[in-house]
């Protein structure tokens, strides 16, 4: 989107540029002071919207931790919350057992006995059910 908009802004300023001669061989167009006050004031916003994005990512992050956190209930410990390039990890314990979730699990969890090398995969909204087996 955002270059969209600054093609727009090139556009809407494109007869208002004029070519600069620096040197024999280089050359460059140069656009009036409003295009690069426009350009400045898109970006700065453009930024703004990234952040916004970014913040409401790490809410819904946040939010899905504390719901497994209170469904997993005083058993299990968080005990270790991560932020990777690929996302939130979160790792709670207690003697026998490891539940992890990552941001690209959404709605599962990994269920790992102490000794298994393989984990389960749980859909959150199972984890009373399959914890009440186990």
């Amino acid at each position: 989107m955002f270059s969209e908009v600054k093609k727009n802004l090139q556009e809407k300023y494109k007869s208002k540029k004029e070519w600069f001669q620096s040197t024999p061989t280089y050359g460059c167009w140069i656009y009036p002071s409003q295009y690069y006050e426009e350009l400045v004031n898109l970006i700065i916003e453009n930024e703004k919207e990234e952040m916004k994005e970014e913040l409401l990512l790490k809410q819904r992050e946040i939010q899905q931790i504390a719901k497994i956190s209170a469904l997993l209930g005083h058993d299990y410990n968080l005990y270790r919350v991560t932020y990777a390039l690929e996302g939130v990890h979160a790792n709670w314990k207690n003697e026998n057992h490891s539940i992890v979730w990552r941001t690209d699990f959404k709605d599962f969890v990994e269920y790992l006995k102490k000794g298994n090398l393989h984990p389960e995969r749980w859909d959150i909204s199972e984890i009373n059910e399959k914890l009440s087996k186990i």
